[in-house]
């Protein structure tokens, strides 16, 4: 896929994003309330279930699949690559805001001490597959909300004019 990185509506990318944000929330309680998603998404250990990863991939992927659709429909071009970026948008965000409570987290906190970290990479290595795979499929789901907006998708000349000007 060619596109030019003014392909890229952020307006409309905010605007998807916050259209998935809602989604989300909206869809988990509505899905939850009828029981088809799990509503103990941890167990006792604070480990995060297969139900509750599940369950987070679906809502995620229909979430960000509306979202997308809303992004592609505002940017008019390249639809489906302003899907995915509702995705990468909610990505920065979320690793903006976990940076900013584990630094600013530990002061509003009271006798809790570090955890440990069991086994080759312990928890931060769960983390890393959990968002990994959650990240994967809200892509997806922005792409197939982006397609099916019907906004145009960049066109496969776009690339050309740069290529022939490389000397071989």
């Amino acid at each position: 896929m060619n596109f030019r990185r003014e392909d890229i509506q952020w307006g409309a990318v905010v605007i998807g994003w916050l259209v998935a944000v809602a989604s989300f929330i909206i869809l988990g309680l509505i899905l939850g309330a009828i029981g088809l998603i799990a509503t103990e998404p941890t167990d006792a250990t604070g480990a995060v279930t297969a139900g509750g990863l599940v369950s987070s991939m679906i809502v995620g992927f229909l979430a960000h699949a509306v979202g997308g659709y809303v992004a592609g429909r505002r940017a008019g071009v390249n639809a489906p690559l302003n899907g995915v970026m509702v995705a990468v948008f909610g990505l920065v965000v979320v690793v903006v805001l976990t940076i900013i409570f584990g630094i600013f987290g530990g002061l509003f906190v009271e006798g809790q001490g570090a955890l440990s970290t069991p086994g080759f990479l312990g928890y931060a290595g769960a983390g890393f597959v959990t968002v990994l795979i959650n990240f994967l499929f809200n892509a997806l789901g922005g792409y197939v909300g982006g397609r099916i907006s019907g906004g145009q998708a960049a066109s496969s000349g776009s690339g050309s004019s740069r290529s022939s000007s490389r000397v071989r």
